[in-house]
């Protein structure tokens, strides 16, 4: 279970300030100003999960995979 969403949490303090493109939303910013989440998404027709790095806590809610939203 994850008590965090921090990125400094998660990621190591010398990559803190590389600059990542959000996932969802393509958003360029540094990994510290970004949120680390558990999140569902499909990789070559398969359903997985991990801690993935997003810009914004809104784009959690975009990336998460719909079955795990209430809806298929």
């Amino acid at each position: 279970m994850l008590h965090s969403i921090e990125p400094m949490a998660f990621i190591a303090p010398e990559m803190l300030r590389a600059v990542a493109k959000c996932p969802h939303c393509g958003t360029e910013c540094a990994m510290s100003d970004g949120v680390v989440g558990l999140l569902h998404y499909r990789f070559e027709n398969e359903l997985r999960y991990s801690l993935v790095w997003v810009c914004q806590p809104l784009c959690i809610l975009g990336f998460e995979h719909a079955q795990f939203m209430g809806h298929a």
